[in-house]
Formats: C-alpha cells, structure tokens, sequence
C-alpha cells in the first residue's frame, strides 16, 4: 500500500473478519494541510485487498488505541473530516492524536525512528517496504496478474517493467515446479521406444 491509502483508510473498509481492506480514498497534503479525497492514485488503484490473519492483533490493538485518544481528547476529538467537500463522520483508522487526518510525510519521520531503534539499514525507506513486498511477492511464485491487482498497477506491464529483476526466480521456480511433475514420467519415457514406426496395415 502507499502511504496516503494506509492513511486514508477507515474503518469501513477493514473488514477484519473476512481479513480484507478496501482501497478507494487517499490521503493527501496542499498548503492548508492533510485532506482526504475519495479517489487513488489511478482507477485500478481502488480496490480490496486481502492481509494475513498476523495483522488481526496489531489492527485492532491501532483500534483499541485510538478509542483510548478519543475519549482522552473529549470535545477536543475532531469527530468530522472533510472529504471532497461534505462533511462526514471521521472514521480514520490513523490519525493525530485529536483525530485530524495525517500528513503522509509523518510515516516517514516515524519509520525513520523505527529504523534507528532497529537497527535496520539506513537505505531502507517506508516506501521500500512496498517494494520489498512486491518482490517477494513474485519470487515466491504468485502470479504477475495477482500482484499487479494487489499493488494496484494499471497494467501487468507496470510490474513487468518495474520487478523485471524478480521474474526470472519466478521462471526457474515454475521450471522446477514442471520438473517435479514430470519426475514420475520421465523414467518411462525413457524406457519406451523412441520414434517407433507405425506399421502399415496390410493391404
């Protein structure tokens, strides 16, 4: 996910029963500050997206957190966000801490301090996590067509062009898998005849 969809996300779309999140605003930043708008990156960037019952406990705990911020904020909490100019319920999933919609930015400076305290490369970047998930991705053997919808890619090309690194590990990884299955077969191939001539039936 980028960080504008991790920020725009509510709790609307997470479905944490079924394990799914709903990708269809972002969050985004002008001169007046962060802001909420329901449209994405591209038209195939809206879309559901399936998460590993791992996250199940990190997700609610965010959850848990953020009912404790709205009753520490009382009158304080903002309880309604703009989104393409109406006024609706703020049901933010990540926020500040009196509910106002984040600058994607703040990801950043936190995964900085996250990586420091890690200590994790001083290379690796937020946005990298996305990438690395790609790339594994691809190199454990899911198709092309999948990831691209995952990583919402307009096109397969997008990921063909962009994890074009990745795709020969996939490649061997389906030759092996074809190897596997031919493992059994070729014994007997093998021991049969080889070009073996159709007699003629007699006339």
């Amino acid at each position: 996910m980028r960080r504008g969809e991790i920020l725009g996300l509510n709790r609307k779309n997470l479905d944490l029963v079924n394990k799914t999140m709903r990708i269809n605003q972002t969050c985004s930043h002008s001169k007046g500050g962060p802001f909420i708008q329901l449209s994405t990156k591209t038209e195939s960037s809206e879309r559901t997206i399936p998460f590993p019952s791992e996250l199940i406990p990190l997700l609610q705990a965010n959850l848990d957190n953020l009912e404790d911020k709205k009753e520490k904020c009382g009158d304080k909490w903002t309880s309604t966000i703009e989104v393409d100019g109406k006024m609706i319920k703020n049901d933010l999933i990540f926020t500040q801490w009196n509910g106002k919609p984040m600058h994607p930015n703040s990801i950043d400076t936190w995964f900085n301090k996250f990586r420091a305290n890690n200590n994790l490369p001083s290379e690796l970047t937020f946005h990298g996590l996305r990438h690395t998930n790609i790339t594994l991705l691809l190199i454990s053997g899911v198709d092309v067509g999948t990831v691209a919808d995952n990583a919402g890619h307009a096109k397969k090309s997008t990921t063909l062009n962009i994890y074009q690194g990745s795709i020969p590990a996939t490649q061997r990884a389906a030759a092996d898998k074809i190897g596997t299955l031919l493992g059994s077969q070729v014994p007997d191939l093998l021991n049969g005849p080889i070009n073996s001539k159709t007699k003629k039936p007699a006339k």
